[in-house]
């Protein structure tokens, strides 16, 4: 809901134009930052369009968002907005291609956990080629999956406490939404599993437009 945003503005001095396809989510994160963060424009936008003129941008942050997105389409227009040089900085979830039991029972929450549009091994490399993007650096952060996993738990368990039946859906946040407790909490299960085994990771990147 903003973070980054507020810390590129905050601690950096940056410029930042911050979009979310929710507008819901936008609305959250506008409403944290409405206090010292005048350097932050909010937007609702989707990424396939982006709503900025050609070599605008110095820099791109995507945090697992192009792993919900349609690839090709969403790194034609960051190629497009960013300018000679310009950096696309990237974080996202790479797997192994084998399923991950209970993800086809939830997807909501799969998409939350950024595991439903995984990217395999080689795909970044070959998906940046055509737009002139070229890999700089990457390295594993594959903790980090662990980490929001932990979150979402912590919010199921907050969710089980108060449900008069787990049995039946509830709401556990604007954010993930309605959802199945127990069959979340068997997919969140999976997941663990899957980044103990080497099946799921995550990855930062540094990518620049040539």
């Amino acid at each position: 809901l903003g973070a980054s945003a507020r810390l590129a503005a905050g601690k950096y001095d940056l410029r930042v134009d911050a979009l979310d396809a929710s507008a819901s989510v936008v609305e959250r994160a506008r409403e944290r930052s409405a206090l010292g963060h005048s350097d932050i424009t909010w937007h609702r936008a989707d990424l396939r369009q982006l709503p900025f003129a050609a070599d605008s941008f110095d820099a791109v942050l995507a945090e697992c968002v192009l792993s919900t997105a349609p690839r090709k389409q969403a790194l034609e227009e960051i190629a497009r907005v960013l300018r000679p040089g310009g950096v696309l900085l990237l974080s996202d979830v790479q797997g192994s291609g084998r399923a991950i039991d209970g993800l086809d029972d939830h997807a909501l929450l799969g998409a939350a956990l950024c595991v439903s549009g995984a990217w395999t091994p080689g795909e970044l490399e070959r998906a940046l080629s055509p737009h002139r993007l070229r890999l700089r650096r990457q390295w594993d952060r594959r903790e980090d999956v662990l980490r929001l996993v932990e979150r979402i738990e912590g919010r199921l368990a907050i969710a089980a406490s108060v449900a008069p039946m787990l049995e039946l859906p509830i709401d556990i946040g604007a954010d993930l939404g309605t959802v199945d407790v127990p069959r979340a909490r068997r997919l969140a299960e999976s997941v663990r599993s899957a980044v103990g085994l080497g099946d799921l990771g995550y990855f930062a990147a540094v990518v620049r437009l040539d």
